[in-house]
């Protein structure tokens, strides 16, 4: 007898289809892993979970029909170990492999457990997810693929015994909540109530979906068995297992400690023993033919072979779509980083990002003039928070956004935004987001009432008109008093506004990048293929570049910003220093009668009479301010009264030059500003160029390109190669 059962009869349970379907699967699992990494493809697998001591071992043992002594040190096992058993009929011995470097490797049954035992007992005290995997083909296993999981822990006496229970709970929790994992829970057979590892199982699969209840050492528990309707209560768990959960209760071959598989049999003669003293125990007390099919080992592996297959086969269309998808995505990913290569060739990339800068730069035009297409922009209180934080973030001292020492920022704000009593509001667009050209005329709306809040920096004292006066009393005018007490004073409170416009402008023109990418970013979106597309793809899809054009744009700005400081600070030093010259009044007198000379163009004559007129007319305001000096007495016994005539004509002319200067700040920041950086920015924008820095990573991103496109390359041909062995299957076995 012990000979007849030598081998398994397997015939019923394992067809070539079967076993090719195995194959087909675990084959394009571990190529897709070998070269992909971890893909979670919908491919279903065992895994095999209990407590320590419970016959988790002894049923992967079962299962394989061999007795291979898998000894993982006193610790146990660390990490995964996924077993593939291969049924063949023809073989004479079992055949054992590991798989390395994503090939089978053959090796003896012997070298396989050391291995096994090695890659557990380098971990130490530690844990890994990473798998060994070994593959069976034997005439006495059955065809199925599990992972085999360290056992839960119950009992941990020192910190690092601890810490390793903890590791292992929390690496078998890990397997356990993905969908794909059917558990195989081994629980010694007993009061199910106490089963702690499917309390676990609950906890991820609370309808036991994906979980098969395994009850070992069954024949320890024969004597506490009773006859029907005992037995079938106890098969059905004693209404502590629901109805839902598959289970089955089995033997497994054993013997005592320290003797190994007794003479005269095999390890499968022995297992195949243990099924029939299984079925006979619960024949015996008349078990019901449905709890029947719960017990002993020829029925569950029945189940599982069924199991297997009908996982697998569902299994096969869902990973094509998914094995299909991603190679769309994988080939996807090659053209853009082909196209990548393309665009950062020296040659290519040098034009593309000169006609990228002059794109940008242009399109500040269109956001000065008003695209109406951008949502956004800032309110005028926004806009100064948001140029008093830049001053503080970037250390800007010599700038005030309060206007007065009198008044704080908050207090400017709410002048420039709120209402006097008369109903007059200082900028009556305040409230409202705007951005480019909308925000540009707030700007020069706010920078004049700015201007316009200057003063003299200290009241004029008798002292500094003497001094300006000079030793002697008859060496100079006072007309050169007044343009020395101007220029000293009066221009450097001036200078400090002209910083303070030169900066808000600087900030203005900074910020409309955002609106500039927003506009760009729309037109692309109108014209895929156009030039606003090609540019807005490039800026945002390559920081290099977007850095190089910003970096451009705010270069501009900064030249422009100083330029501008200079010319106005000119144009102010020489207004203090002759404002005699400044203040003349204009020439020409806008009148009813005016209007009507203007309906016909003037004769030569015509010309010659109005010149002088005009003239004259220009000369007025110069002659009432010489008027003025002319008044103040030269007498040293009068000085007192010379000082207060010189004191009011002091603030008089200031008041005159605060206000045509303020009249004429958009004038100022049109001409100094706006126009010519506007002209200079096409120019800068076409002057662009890849540094040797930056041609070295381009040359260096070139090869890691060419060096992603090779591994792609691979994936996609691996991919293609398990597609078609995938599809080859399910058209030989018509499925769909």
């Amino acid at each position: 007898m012990a000979r007849t059962l030598g081998r398994a009869n397997t015939s019923v349970l394992n067809s070539s289809e079967d076993k090719e379907l195995l194959d087909v699967i675990s084959s394009v699992k571990t190529r897709i892993q070998d070269k992909l990494g971890t893909v979670n493809f919908q491919i279903p697998e065992f895994i095999i979970v209990g407590g320590q001591s419970t016959g988790k071992s002894r049923l992967i043992e079962t299962l394989a029909g061999e007795q291979f002594n898998f000894i993982c040190g006193s610790l146990g096992s660390r990490r995964p170990t996924r077993l593939e058993f291969r049924n063949d009929p023809k073989l004479a011995d079992a055949r054992w492999y590991v798989l390395e470097e994503g090939k089978f490797k053959a090796y003896s049954q012997a070298q396989v457990m050391e291995i096994l035992k090695n890659s557990h007992e380098s971990l130490g005290m530690s844990v890994s997810t990473e798998e060994v995997t070994v593959k069976l083909e034997s005439p006495t296993c059955i065809d199925m693929q599990v992972v085999d999981l360290p056992g839960f822990r119950k009992f941990a006496d020192t910190p690092d015994k601890q810490k390793l229970q903890s590791d292992i709970d929390r690496m078998n929790r890990g397997f356990m909540q993905n969908e794909n994992c059917v558990m195989l829970c081994v629980e010694q057979a007993g009061d199910a109530s106490t089963y702690s590892t499917l309390q676990v199982c609950r906890e991820y699969d609370p309808n036991y979906r994906r979980s098969i209840l395994v009850r070992s050492k069954f024949d320890k528990y024969y004597h506490d068995l009773s006859p029907s309707p005992g037995v079938d209560r106890w098969v059905k768990g004693e209404g502590d297992l629901p109805d839902s959960l598959v289970t089955f209760a089995l033997s497994m071959p054993h013997w005592s400690d320290g003797e190994g598989i007794p003479q005269g049999i095999t390890f499968v003669g022995m297992r195949e023993q243990s099924n029939i003293a299984d079925l006979e125990q619960v024949r015996a007390l008349n078990i019901q033919a449905e709890n029947l099919a719960k017990v002993g080992y020829e029925n569950f592996s029945k189940f599982m072979s069924k199991k297997i297959k009908e996982m697998f086969a569902s299994a096969v269309m869902p990973v094509i779509k998914q094995m299909s998808d991603l190679q769309s995505k994988l080939e996807n990913d090659r053209s853009k980083l082909l196209e990548e290569k393309k665009s950062i060739d020296p040659a290519v990339l040098e034009e593309s990002v000169k006609s990228v800068a002059r794109t940008f730069g242009d399109t500040l035009g269109s956001v000065l003039e008003g695209d109406v297409g951008i949502v956004g922009g800032m309110t005028l209180e926004q806009e100064l928070e948001g140029f008093s934080q830049f001053c503080q973030d970037f250390g800007i001292t010599t700038v005030d956004v309060s206007p007065s020492p009198e008044i704080g920022q908050k207090e400017y704000v709410e002048y420039l935004t709120g209402e006097d009593d008369a109903g007059f509001k200082a900028i009556a667009d305040a409230g409202y987001e705007l951005f480019g050209g909308a925000q540009y005329k707030r700007l020069i709306a706010e920078v004049e009432i700015y201007i316009r809040f200057a003063e003299l920096p200290k009241q004029i004292e008798a002292q500094d008109v003497v001094q300006a006066r000079g030793v002697s009393m008859n060496s100079i005018t006072w007309k050169d008093v007044v343009v020395k007490l101007l220029s000293h004073e009066a221009h450097i409170n001036t200078k400090h506004r002209v910083q303070y416009v030169s900066e808000r402008l600087g900030w203005f023109f900074r910020e409309q990048k955002t609106y500039i990418m927003m506009s760009l970013e729309r037109r692309a979106t109108a014209d895929r293929d156009g030039l606003a597309s090609k540019c807005h793809t490039l800026l945002t899809g390559n920081a290099e570049i977007r850095q190089l054009v910003f970096d451009a744009y705010d270069g501009v700005v900064a030249r422009q910003m100083k330029n501008f400081i200079q010319l106005y600070e000119k144009t102010i030093g020489s207004t203090f220093s002759n404002p005699w010259a400044f203040l003349k009044k204009q020439s020409l007198d806008v009148n009813e009668d005016r209007l009507r000379q203007m309906e016909k163009l003037p004769t030569f004559a015509d010309s010659q009479q109005r010149i002088p007129q005009e003239l004259r007319g220009r000369g007025a305001l110069e002659m009432k301010l010489g008027q003025w000096c002319a008044e103040i007495p030269a007498n040293e016994a009068k000085i007192d009264e010379a000082v207060e005539k010189v004191e009011q004509l002091v603030y008089t002319i200031f008041a005159f030059i605060r206000a045509q200067v303020s009249d004429q700040v958009e004038l100022f920041v049109d001409s100094f500003f706006k126009v010519p950086m506007l002209r200079s920015l096409g120019d800068a924008m076409v002057k662009i160029g890849i540094s040797a820095e930056g041609r070295k990573r381009y040359e260096e991103r070139t090869e890691e390109i060419e060096a992603e496109v090779k591994i792609l390359d691979g994936q996609i041909d691996e991919l293609k190669e398990c597609l078609n062995q995938l599809r080859d299957f399910a058209s030989r076995n018509n499925m769909r």
